[in-house]
């Protein structure tokens, strides 16, 4: 908790040892709110360290926002440095090699458009991603869309998940629980779940 700069979008690394959020707060910890960054406190034995800003490697003068992890690290993340137009958010991922975070690649057109694509969840062995994406044809606002991993390691065109999970409201926020049984998601401000099997149906 801060008095002035927000923390939120919570994900715990897949050791449980790192809290990440994203947070405004500028990186002297000090004065006016700054874009949002990644952060992370470390478990410690008495609670959590103060927060920690993730780096430049991940961070940049643009917003980063939304966190997801794979098994082995790995990060998914939104953000708008790239962004053509106003509301331009993409879908990036780096990888995570001997404790450090390597440089950002953005995700192909299969996923990203020059609207906004943000709120991601990558399943923990990195087979598909769920995520928020605001596009003309869709539900409402905002819907989420769900894309697979091929053998290749591209991903296939992004498929609105329908009528089943979407609706005139804004969808956002997807999680899908380590078991791999039921898939949460935000709605209308509040909070649904449903099985997790509805994600087979758009499988190939």
């Amino acid at each position: 908790y801060h008095d002035q700069y927000g923390y939120n979008d919570p994900f715990l690394s897949p050791d449980e040892q790192k809290l990440y959020f994203i947070s405004k707060q500028p990186l002297n910890k000090k004065g006016a709110e700054k874009d949002y960054d990644l952060w992370y406190a470390e478990k410690q034995t008495d609670g959590w360290s103060e927060p920690i800003n993730a780096g430049r490697t991940v961070n940049s003068d643009s917003n980063e926002y939304y966190i997801s992890f794979t098994d082995e690290e790995k990060l998914y993340f939104a953000s708008n440095i790239h962004a053509t137009q106003r509301g331009d958010y993409d879908i990036y991922a780096s990888q995570h090699i001997n404790g450090q975070f390597q440089t950002p690649q953005r995700l192909s057109d299969s996923v990203n458009t020059p609207n906004y694509e943000a709120d991601v969840f990558v399943a923990y062995d990195e087979s598909y991603l769920i995520y928020c994406g605001e596009r003309k044809g869709g539900f409402g606002r905002g819907d989420l869309y769900i894309s697979f991993r091929k053998s290749d390691g591209s991903w296939t065109t992004a498929q609105n998940m329908g009528d089943a999970i979407n609706t005139l409201n804004y969808e956002f926020c997807p999680f899908v629980t380590k078991d791999g049984k039921y898939l949460f998601y935000s709605s209308n401000q509040d909070i649904y779940w449903v099985s997790a099997k509805v994600i087979d149906q758009f499988r190939k």
